[in-house]
C-alpha cells in the first residue's frame, strides 16, 4: 500500500468516525432538561423527582433535572431567563413570554370555606370580613384578589391573611383571627383536604362551604376558568363535605417548554410523561391527573410543536420520526467526504498539479505529432514521450496518481504512439517519392 493510500484510507476512517459519533449524538444521547417546580416540598415537586427517577431507571431518551423555587412566579420567570428548559406554572398567573404549553398537569379548584355562624352564603357577603389565604406564594392571593374584583368587593373592604401553614390555619381559626378560608389547590390532592380539616378541626363543627356563583360570566370574561363543581363528599374530611353539589371554578397548572427547545426533545418528554404516568400513580396519585392539552386553535394556551406532534401522532415509524436527523447524517457524510477529498488535495497540491501538467502536455505532444515533418522532430518528441511515461510510472508507484485517472494517460499514450506510427509512413512515402523524382 502506497503513503497515498495510507493517507486516504486515514481521511476516509477520520470522516467515517466523524459520521457515526454525529448519528450516536443524534440518536442515542439523551436529552437532559431542568424541570422547574415550587415549593420543594410540593406534590408536583415529588412527581418529578420520581419522574426524573424513573426515566434514569428506564434509559429513558429524556432525563430531567429538578430545580425547587419558593413559588410559581419563580418557575415562570425562569423560563424567561434561561435557567430552566420546563417548569410548572398556574394559568391564573403571568405565563412565561418565552414559554409554550407541553401538558396540563392538574386543575386547581377554589374553594372557600366560611365559620357557619358568621351568615357568610356568597361570595359578596366577604365585604367587611377577614378571609385567610393558604398560599406558598402570592398567587392565592393574586386570585383571591381577582375573584373579589369581579364580585365587586373593593380591596380596603376585606381583609385579608396571608396563611402558609396547616399550623397557621388551626391558630388563626381558634383565636378567630379569620372569618373564612380561601385556597385554591390541585383538585384529588392532599393540600384541599388538609387545609379543610385544619379548618374544620379549629372551628369543631364542618365550615359552610361558600359556592362560587356566576362562574359562567367569569369564564367567558377569562377562558383559564372552567366552570365546575364540588362534588358531594369530594373534600375528604369527616364528615365528608360538601352535603351538596357546589358551584366553583377550576384552572390548570402547566407543564411548559422554553420555545427553543427543540420538537424532537419535547416530543420525546411529553411521550415519556403520559407512558410512565400511570407507572407513578401509585405512589404519586398526581400522575394520573395529567391531562393533554387541546391543540385546536381556539385554545387559550400555546402549544409547543413537539407535544403537538406527540399529541397529533404525526410521527408514525422511525424514518417519518427521525426524517430530518436521517438527511442530516447523510448529507453530513457526503460533506465531511468532501472536506476529507478537499484537505487531502490541499496537502498534496505540488503533485496535484504535477498531474495535470503531464497530462496537459501529453495532449499537446499529439498536435506537435500530426505537424512533425521530419524524422528528427519524430524522435524529440518520442524522448519526450519516454520522460514523461517515467515520471508517470513513479507517480502511479507512490500513489500519486488514482485508478481512476489512469486510464486517461493510458488512453492519450495509445493514442500517440499510433499517430507516431502513422508520421513515420507518411514522412518515408514523402522522402520515397522524392528520391524516384531525382
Amino acid at each position: 500500500m502506497t503513503k497515498r493510500d495510507v493517507l486516504r484510507n486515514i481521511a476516509l476512517v477520520v470522516a467515517l468516525m466523524t459520521v457515526i459519533g454525529t448519528a450516536w449524538y443524534v440518536f442515542f444521547v439523551p436529552y437532559t432538561l431542568r424541570v422547574a417546580v415550587a415549593p420543594a416540598t410540593s406534590e408536583p415537586a415529588q412527581f418529578f423527582t420520581a419522574l426524573a427517577h424513573a426515566l434514569d431507571r428506564e434509559k429513558a431518551p429524556v432525563r430531567l433535572t429538578v430545580q425547587a423555587y419558593p413559588d410559581n412566579r419563580q418557575t415562570a420567570a425562569a423560563i424567561d431567563a434561561g435557567k430552566a428548559d420546563l417548569a410548572v406554572v398556574r394559568s391564573d398567573l403571568a405565563l412565561p413570554a418565552s414559554g409554550d404549553g407541553v401538558a396540563i398537569l392538574h386543575q386547581l379548584m377554589v374553594v372557600l370555606a366560611a365559620r357557619p355562624d358568621t351568615g357568610i352564603a356568597r361570595f359578596s357577603d366577604l365585604r367587611e370580613r377577614k378571609v385567610g389565604v393558604l398560599s406558598q406564594g402570592p398567587a392565592n392571593k393574586t386570585l383571591f384578589e381577582g375573584l373579589a374584583a369581579f364580585y365587586g368587593l373593593a380591596p380596603e373592604t376585606t381583609t385579608i391573611v396571608p396563611l402558609v401553614s396547616l399550623d397557621e390555619i388551626a391558630k388563626a381559626t381558634a383565636s378567630r383571627e379569620i372569618d373564612a378560608l380561601f385556597i385554591a389547590g390541585p383538585r384529588g390532592g392532599r393540600g384541599i383536604n388538609q387545609a379543610i380539616k385544619s379548618f374544620q378541626d379549629a372551628l369543631g363543627s364542618a365550615p359552610a362551604l361558600i359556592p362560587i356563583h356566576d362562574a359562567p360570566a367569569l369564564v367567558r370574561r377569562n377562558p383559564i376558568f372552567t366552570a365546575a363543581e364540588i362534588a358531594p363528599g369530594e373534600i375528604r374530611v369527616t364528615p365528608a363535605l360538601p352535603t351538596e353539589a357546589t358551584a366553583t371554578v377550576t384552572f390548570p397548572a402547566l407543564i411548559v417548554a422554553h420555545r427553543s427547545l427543540t420538537s424532537k426533545a419535547v416530543y420525546e418528554f411529553t411521550k415519556q410523561l403520559f407512558t410512565l404516568r400511570q407507572t407513578l400513580a401509585g405512589e404519586y396519585t398526581a400522575a394520573a391527573r395529567i391531562e393533554a392539552l387541546p391543540t385546536d386553535r381556539g385554545s387559550a394556551f400555546s402549544v409547543h410543536p413537539g407535544a403537538e406532534t406527540y399529541y397529533d401522532a404525526t410521527e408514525t415509524g422511525l424514518v417519518e420520526k427521525y426524517s430530518d436527523h436521517l438527511w442530516l447524517v447523510v448529507f453530513g457524510f457526503g460533506g465531511v467526504v468532501s472536506l476529507a477529498t478537499w484537505l487531502f488535495s490541499l496537502a498534496f497540491p505540488k503533485r496535484r498539479e504535477l498531474v495535470r501538467s503531464e497530462h496537459a502536455e501529453l495532449i499537446a505532444l499529439i498536435d506537435a505529432a500530426r505537424e512533425a515533418r521530419t524524422f528528427a522532430e519524430l524522435e524529440t518528441i518520442e524522448r519526450r514521450i519516454d520522460q514523461l511515461v517515467t515520471q508517470t510510472s513513479t507517480l502511479i508507484f507512490d500513489g500519486g496518481i488514482d485508478s481512476d485517472q489512469q486510464p486517461a494517460f493510458d488512453l492519450l499514450l495509445t493514442r500517440l504512439g499510433a499517430i507516431l506510427e502513422s508520421r513515420r509512413h507518411e514522412i518515408t512515402g514523402v522522402q520515397s517519392s522524392l528520391s524516384e523524382q531525382i
